[in-house]
């Protein structure tokens, strides 16, 4: 179980922080590097919360497609009312750019399993 997490998180880590890199500095006053950084903080949060506390309880609630669209809605709704908080962000163009990094992240940790 750890081995699956720890390259779960690692997937996201780099897909996400990478997209938040790119991305952040066209939405407004951020460097590159500070945006990536961001990115790494956001899910250095929301990972272990998904993943040890959301995923299994709501997977034993719902079953297991719901569950997951749940937790992803949940991660992306976190994910962005964080960096919404942090810098005044076009919040709409924000929004798209979260489920973007999800989404990336999702994709990616399917291409590697």
């Amino acid at each position: 179980m750890v081995t699956g997490y720890a390259s779960a998180l690692v997937v996201t880590l780099v897909v996400e922080a990478a997209v938040y890199g790119v991305g952040l500095p066209r939405l407004g006053p951020v460097s590159r590097r500070t945006a990536v950084v961001a990115g790494l903080v956001v899910n250095l949060v929301s990972h272990p919360v998904a993943w040890f506390a959301l995923w299994p309880a709501l997977r034993a609630v719902v079953g297991r497609g719901p569950a997951f669209v749940a937790v992803e809605a949940l991660v992306c709704l976190g994910e962005w009312a964080a960096l919404a908080r942090w810098r005044p962000f076009d919040r709409p163009l924000l929004a798209v750019m979260v489920l973007i990094a999800n989404a990336a992240s999702i994709v990616g940790g399917a291409v590697i399993a």
